[in-house]
């Protein structure tokens, strides 16, 4: 899926908890860190993981979010933030 910025994935319908949903905790809490600024270094230091490994979750985030880029990423977990999961 590609971010165009209404906050609907292609397919014409909304993001909403059911993508959340779909993120496990690691990803979340991954995509949290990510929506700080922290790069994919510093996470996997604070996760004790490879930033290879950090990128790999973000890959997988973006899709599952529908976003194609960490500044789309912030938005979409200001927004969904402690609100729908």
């Amino acid at each position: 899926m590609v971010w165009d910025g209404t906050g609907r994935a292609p397919a014409g319908r909304p993001v909403g908890p059911g993508e959340v949903a779909a993120l496990t905790d690691r990803e979340w809490h991954i995509a949290r860190l990510a929506a700080t600024g922290a790069t994919s270094r510093l996470i996997g230091r604070q996760l004790n993981i490879s930033p290879r490994t950090v990128e790999a979750h973000l890959t997988r985030i973006y899709r599952k979010a529908g976003v194609a880029s960490r500044s789309a990423l912030v938005a979409w977990v200001a927004r969904l933030d402690d609100t729908d999961r």
